[in-house]
């Protein structure tokens, strides 16, 4: 019900131009989203915590530990509504960027979980995804 929601085409990737690849990277990040002492956690450090949460990892381990991780979907780029992918999918912001992958996807690291799998995947920066700040 605000003008501060940001909605681009959907043939856009990121909604800023030129891209920003360090705009998280780090507590000292300019468009840091955490508190003042947090930061976005890595795609090293995601990983290393997906990797922790057993041989399966998926959305009922990620859920089951120390961090409690809900699977809250996503909002797309061209409206305010989440995705219907609420309750199914889970998506965690990293500050890591990939550039030339060979998924073919230019965008920042992301975790992704559903009730099957827990794995990195990359993402374009225009979606709203969650993030999880940890401490300094």
């Amino acid at each position: 019900t605000h003008g501060d929601f940001i909605i681009a085409p959907s043939n856009v990737p990121n909604w800023r131009t030129p891209d920003n690849t360090n705009l998280w990277q780090g507590s000292a990040g300019i468009n840091n989203p955490c508190p003042t002492g947090y930061r976005l956690p890595t795609a090293v450090e995601w990983n290393n915590e997906r990797v922790a949460w057993g041989s399966n990892p998926d959305a009922a381990s990620a859920y089951a530990s120390f961090l409690k991780l809900p699977i809250a979907g996503y909002r797309t780029n061209t409206g305010q509504v989440l995705d219907n992918s609420q309750g199914e999918f889970g998506y965690y912001w990293s500050s890591s960027w990939a550039n030339g992958t060979p998924e073919g996807i230019v965008g920042s690291r992301i975790i992704y979980m559903d009730f099957g799998v827990a794995e990195m995947e990359i993402s374009n920066p225009i979606l709203g995804i969650s993030v999880r700040c940890i401490r300094n």
